[in-house]
């Protein structure tokens, strides 16, 4: 698995893991167990913090795979030899598996532009 798509992955179970941990609290509240925790409102700031950190790391986390996304996007831009058919960066001059000139196929590449 690629790197960009575990980072994906990672963000978004962190947004869900941040996701429970602000709705607990509220949950807990909602459903009468406040009574159960002796301080509770000490425990509600704890989880949104835990949530808030888990909300920032998981849009960094998306923010770095979007950015590899875009950073692997520009790295594959390659093109075909016309004369051995292998696929060569697109700043070539010459081919460097059969040394043919692929300035012509440049040329034709831009015309259909």
């Amino acid at each position: 698995m690629s790197s960009k798509r575990m980072l994906t992955l990672l963000s978004v179970f962190l947004t869900w893991c941040a996701i429970g941990w602000i709705s607990s609290t509220f949950i807990l509240e909602r459903s009468g167990l406040v009574i159960l925790i002796p301080k509770f409102y000490k425990f509600r700031f704890v989880t949104i913090l835990i949530g808030v950190v888990l909300l920032v790391l998981s849009t960094t986390f998306f923010v770095i795979s979007r950015f590899l996304k875009e950073e692997e996007k520009q790295v594959s831009k390659y093109i075909r030899c016309k004369v051995c058919g292998r696929k060569i960066p697109f700043d070539m001059v010459i081919c460097p598996y059969c040394f043919s000139d692929i300035r012509e196929r440049k040329n034709e590449l831009s015309d259909e532009d």
